[in-house]
């Protein structure tokens, strides 16, 4: 992999890393400083090919220049600019903490391919404090809340994070024919336990019917959606949109950020649309930052 700009030529090629003509033998945290303080002052890299998987000294890089400040990654050959992630939950530069668990926890998160790149521009994170806004939103979904709140019991952090893994993998499978690695759903379980992740329930007629895992940044006062799943027997119900409406909700009333996570998905972009400015191609804009 050949990562460059004006003045700055990065290979690397597993355990051979050669920046600008110098061949560096680093430690992790070592390597993982010397690209932070090479990152500073660069929002920008050129890439010769996005991957798709990282290895350690990869992941720790480029976890390194992310936290000295570079944004985004332009593929040369796909003629794209991406974001280093977390497992497409976020941009790594939104959540600059993050890279610091990344640096110490390298191995469980390469191992789980959990650090990946997305497109540019397909991250939805929305600013909710416009009260026009939030009360044309509760015009549109009253009576979904009204019905639903009726219908289904939430519960929060009642359960242990490895039940909420398997029944979601099975969902994946059964929903979009992916199955995630052994590697995959041990780093998830580990990370999903940290305190500022949560688990949420739906329960209709003392049955789980629903689950979801979201992240709360303390830092940048935005709460993710990282995963959900539902039983298609309570499809009639809407409770995906339900969750979200819901989340919304509380989010606007906490003074907290929304995220959708990564994904232009038509119901993601009719649910916020209140709250941001779609365009016809797609790229969209918040109507108050």
């Amino acid at each position: 992999m050949n990562i460059f700009t004006d003045n700055f030529n990065l290979h690397i090629k597993k355990n051979d890393i050669i920046f600008n003509d110098d061949k560096l033998t680093l430690t992790d945290k070592d390597l993982f400083d010397y690209f932070c303080t090479s990152g500073k002052g660069i929002e920008h890299l050129n890439i010769n090919q996005i991957p798709q998987s990282l290895d350690r000294n990869a992941a720790l890089i480029l976890a390194g220049l992310t936290k000295g400040g570079v944004k985004t990654f332009y593929d040369v050959q796909k003629k794209e600019f991406y974001e280093l992630t977390f497992s497409y939950h976020f941009p790594l530069y939104y959540e600059p903490h993050f890279l610091n668990f990344i640096q110490e926890n390298i191995d469980l998160l390469v191992r789980g391919n959990l650090i990946n790149f997305a497109t540019k521009g397909e991250f939805i994170k929305v600013n909710l404090s416009d009260i026009q806004a939030f009360s044309n939103f509760e015009k549109r979904y009253n009576g979904l809340i009204r019905r639903n709140d009726k219908i289904f019991e939430i519960l929060f952090d009642f359960i242990d994070i490895k039940s909420v893994l398997r029944n979601w993998n099975r969902y994946c499978i059964a929903k979009h024919n992916k199955k995630f690695s052994s590697a995959a759903l041990n780093a998830y379980n580990i990370i999903y336990s940290l305190k500022d992740f949560h688990i949420v329930q739906y329960l209709y007629k003392n049955k789980v019917v629903a689950e979801g895992v979201v992240f709360i940044s303390p830092e940048t006062k935005t709460l993710y959606y990282c995963i959900f799943h539902w039983d298609e027997d309570v499809f009639k119900y809407s409770p995906g949109i339900y969750n979200y409406v819901k989340t919304i909700d509380f989010c606007y009333k906490h003074n907290y950020n929304f995220s959708f996570c990564y994904g232009f998905q038509e119901y993601k972009l009719n649910i916020i649309k209140d709250f941001v400015t779609i365009n016809k191609n797609e790229t969209w804009t918040q109507k108050l930052r």
